[in-house]
């Protein structure tokens, strides 16, 4: 397995049978790694939505968008 990161980190590896167990013993630490996950999924979700919308340009300002979004005729 490859891995890249932005930062310094360091990468710890627990064998299957290891985290089945715990998840199975350990309620707390099963609770804890669903949401671990469930944020992350919300961030790459974020993240994905924010590269997909249409930048604003200098043609298109944030107020002309507003605007036109209240139906507010664009003072010249």
């Amino acid at each position: 397995m490859t891995v890249a990161a932005v930062t310094y980190g360091s990468v710890l590896e627990l064998p299957k049978p290891a985290i089945e167990a715990l998840l199975v013993d350990d309620h707390d630490f099963s609770d804890a790694l669903e949401r671990s996950v469930q944020r992350g999924l919300t961030l790459l979700d974020r993240d994905a939505a924010a590269r997909t919308c249409d930048p604003l340009d200098d043609h298109r300002t944030m107020l002309a968008h507003i605007r036109r979004f209240l139906r507010y005729p664009l003072r010249k």
